[in-house]
């Protein structure tokens, strides 16, 4: 559960975290689309290797994927309350 601001007069204002928060969500989905489709991760890179080194690669791999995942889930609650109170 993500801990989100009560938005008020005295804080930041609505339109500017929900301005922040999406440009930080469209950068994170650029990031994640990027790394799950456009960079390289074969076997082949790894057949001087130990073997099941490619096995551990596409497992850290699907970690960092996971970890942007979460990351955008937490971005969108962000944009999500600000959106609330916009």
């Amino acid at each position: 559960m993500t801990t989100l601001p009560k938005i008020n007069i005295n804080g930041t204002s609505a339109g500017a975290i929900f301005d922040e928060y999406s440009e930080a969500y469209r950068l994170l989905i650029k990031a994640e689309r990027c790394i799950r489709e456009g960079v390289t991760c074969h076997p082949r890179d790894f057949q001087l290797n130990e073997i099941g080194d490619y096995d551990k690669a596409r497992q850290e791999r699907e970690t960092v994927i996971r970890k942007l995942d979460e990351s955008i889930e937490y971005l969108e609650q962000w944009i999500e309350n600000a959106s609330s109170y916009i």
